[in-house]
């Protein structure tokens, strides 16, 4: 995912879960980055902000649904 995509979480994620976001709450990659582990999976993450003003840090891309362009 790249900056300025939108996105949903997905509904099964533990971020959904964690946050109580909604399904149909959308919300905009504000940065997507690789953290780098030794001996460990590479795991992209990125920052997103939803509409009603709820930021996320550092959430693994692979919980979120990206909206077609």
């Amino acid at each position: 995912m790249r900056n300025g995509n939108q996105v949903y979480v997905k509904p099964a994620s533990v971020t959904a879960r964690e946050w109580n976001i909604a399904a149909d709450t959308k919300g905009t990659v504000i940065c997507s980055y690789k953290v780098l582990r030794p001996k460990a999976k590479d795991t992209v993450l990125i920052d997103v902000l939803f509409e009603k003003g709820k930021m996320l840090w550092g959430r693994p891309q692979d919980e979120f649904i990206a909206l077609a362009d």
